[in-house]
Parts: C-alpha cells; sequence; structure tokens
C-alpha cells in the first residue's frame, strides 16, 4: 500500500512539474491544420544556459520541420528550419503582439534564425512563419 502512494505521488509531482498543453487549429472542412505545444514549468525552475530538449517545440509542417527554442525565452528565440523550406521564396518570420500588432519581421536565410526578444515586455507572443505571403506556421512563445 505504501509502494502504491510513493509511486501514485511521484506521478502527480512529475506531471505538475513537467506538464505540456497541446492545442490543435482546424478549418472549417475539419482538417487539423495547426499544432501548438505548450511547455508550461513552475515560476521557480531553475534553467542552465544551454537549452534542454523540453525547452524545444518542434513541429511539422507538411514537409516542412521547425524546432523553436528556447520556450519561454529571456531573451533570443532560435527558430531552426529543414532543408526544404529553405528552398521556398519568400521566407519570413514575423513576431506580434496578442493584438496582432507587427513588432518585427525578419527574413529567413539560413537553417538558423535568431530573434531577439530582449527589448519586449515579460508575456506572450506570436511568432509567426510565412512563404510566397501565405502562413505556414505560428506559434504562441512566452517571453521571461
Amino acid at each position: 500500500m505504501k509502494k502504491l502512494l510513493l509511486i501514485t505521488a511521484y506521478c502527480m509531482i512529475y506531471s505538475f512539474t513537467n506538464a505540456q498543453a497541446i492545442e490543435y487549429g482546424y478549418d472549417n472542412a475539419g482538417n487539423r491544420v495547426l499544432r501548438q505545444v505548450y511547455v508550461m514549468r513552475p515560476a521557480s525552475s531553475q534553467k542552465s544556459a544551454a537549452p534542454e530538449a523540453s525547452d524545444a517545440l518542434e513541429d511539422k509542417a507538411g514537409e516542412f520541420e521547425f524546432v523553436l527554442f528556447p520556450n519561454p525565452t529571456k531573451d533570443v528565440l532560435n527558430i531552426s528550419v529543414n532543408d526544404l523550406f529553405l528552398e521556398e521564396e519568400n521566407k519570413e518570420v514575423t513576431v506580434l503582439d496578442l493584438n496582432g500588432k507587427v513588432l518585427a519581421k525578419q527574413k529567413v536565410e539560413g537553417r538558423v534564425t535568431n530573434l531577439d526578444f530582449s527589448s519586449y515586455t515579460p508575456g506572450p507572443y506570436i511568432v509567426r512563419m510565412t512563404t510566397k505571403g501565405k502562413q505556414v506556421r505560428e506559434w504562441k512563445i512566452v517571453r521571461e
């Protein structure tokens, strides 16, 4: 009985400290067109300078692959893209506030793009990836 209680307590503590939420978006035809992963941590967790696997958002949009890290970020957000995305034309990443106001736009020219969040106030932001003027993917990023 004690083992069962200890295992249950451990599982509950682990799930509260390493929680994730996944949110899906659908178009009018019922097709899934958006997947957002939120990594939630207690405010008191200490982080090392090197990004951990749980700090990264890994996402696929068809044949394109994206990795955004760290999330939440304190200063620089790194966005890694695959080679197929680099072959596209007019690749751009945009940072928006939750009201949709464009705060920054930057061309994507290499496998890794760095976005400077150090001048933004702490809170949630939207990072949108576009190619040929069409939205490919959108993520919610938290600035600590």
